[in-house]
């Protein structure tokens, strides 16, 4: 069941999509999106939250991308961790924030690990969840952060709709692999 924030984080969604469209509607002819929020509103869905797992250590505040991407990496399937990038909105027992872009994990049943926030049970999510290989590949590359980041090769997801062209070979490795070699924050 939709709580008040996820349904406000999708209205969010849905509304910077529309205006993108007809604010960009020349774009619209060779893009397949106008925008972000119109990406993850076609490709994501709704996580559900919960309160961070104890065996999750939390990260660097406003490090999202680099916490999720070692959280995932370090997991190594143990539970079931998949990456993902989207919007959320992050709340507390007495405020709530704004839809920003945000990157947080799923476990094997589809609840939120986000080890930034400091209340991710309280928070919304909406998000698209990315294959490790294609994480691993543009991480290795350019750094954490797809979606503020795809524009270093051309913008593939908003104008195709893919991250990478399907069957491309990646010489990075996921869970059963050595650690994937990234820039550190001093080099980026």
């Amino acid at each position: 069941m939709a709580t008040e924030l996820q349904e406000g984080l999708l209205d969010y969604l849905r509304g910077v999509s529309q205006m993108m469209t007809e604010a960009r509607a020349r774009l619209a002819e060779t893009m397949r999106y106008t925008s972000y929020e119109g990406l993850v509103l076609d490709q994501g869905r709704a996580y559900e939250p919960q309160v961070k797992p104890g065996w999750a250590q939390r990260g660097a505040p406003k490090w999202c991308y680099d916490n999720t991407f070692r959280l995932v990496q370090r997991d190594r399937g143990r539970h079931g961790l998949v990456y993902c990038e989207g919007y959320a909105i992050l709340a507390g027992p007495d405020w709530v924030g704004i839809p920003v872009q945000h990157a947080w994990a799923v476990d094997a049943d589809g609840r939120v690990v986000d080890v930034t926030w400091p209340h991710p049970e309280l928070s919304a999510y909406y998000g698209i969840a990315f294959d490790w290989i294609e994480v691993c590949r543009f991480s290795v590359r350019w750094g954490a952060g797809i979606l503020p980041g795809e524009y270093h090769i051309g913008a593939p997801l908003i104008t195709h709709g893919r991250l990478y062209p399907p069957n491309k070979s990646c010489d990075t490795t996921g869970h059963s692999g050595a650690p994937v070699r990234r820039k550190a924050r001093s080099e980026r």
